[in-house]
């Protein structure tokens, strides 16, 4: 097991590295830039650590992944339990409430979805690999649930709505995380209670909007 010391210098690494990505972007940021910043002298630590820049990068997505599906999983597990009919706006808060993580007590998570912003879609591969079939179980279920639920929507375009989506809700958060970090004004109108419901209601009529007469 690494020493306390190793395990500080780890962490350290990856909190400056998605800082510095979130604000900069993957090839703005360069080892040395993520070792200085770390307070590391030597640019061969973050080799030493995680081997390689693009395995740091897993390790970031699968931990913003392992948090997300967590939230995911406990809020669909609530649902169901309730015992109550689920509706497709149940769902999609679900999935917001996955993402709206920025006020968890990590210093990482008020830069997570600017980073994920920062890697999607030039670095897809990079979540393929971190985040594979195991930590997007309720994400997917969600997704499935939805589906079932949909009258009047052609598969193809569900398909494109539900993508349009996601894409949406990160950037919707990666826009918070940065509005509530620049001013008092920005982080109560984004910190308002209603705006998690706000989100929710927008991204369900993305889901259930009417189908244009030319596409029906």
């Amino acid at each position: 097991m690494p020493a306390a010391e190793d395990l500080t210098t780890r962490e350290r690494l990856k909190a400056e590295a998605q800082r510095l990505i979130a604000e900069f972007g993957v090839d703005g940021v360069s080892t040395r830039d993520i070792v200085k910043a770390a307070g590391q002298k030597n640019v061969a630590s973050l080799h030493y650590y995680f081997g390689a820049k693009e395995r740091l990068l897993e390790e970031l997505v699968a931990d913003a992944a392992v948090l997300m599906e967590g939230r995911r999983a406990v809020a669909l597990e609530a649902l169901v339990r309730g015992g109550e009919a689920i509706s497709v706006r149940d769902l999609v808060k679900v999935l917001v409430i996955g993402a709206a993580v920025q006020g968890e007590p990590d210093e990482r998570l008020r830069t997570v979805s600017r980073f994920l912003t920062a890697l999607f879609p030039k670095y897809r591969y990079i979540f393929e690999n971190a985040i594979g079939d195991r930590l997007n179980i309720t994400f997917q279920q969600c997704f499935s649930m939805i589906r079932e639920r949909v009258a009047g929507v052609p598969p193809d375009i569900l398909n494109t709505r539900l993508l349009f989506m996601s894409l949406s809700l990160t950037e919707l958060f990666a826009a918070r995380e940065a509005a509530m970090e620049a001013s008092p004004t920005a982080r109560a109108y984004w910190g308002n209670p209603t705006m998690v419901d706000t989100i929710v209601d927008a991204m369900t009529g993305m889901i259930l909007a009417p189908v244009h007469a030319d596409r029906a």
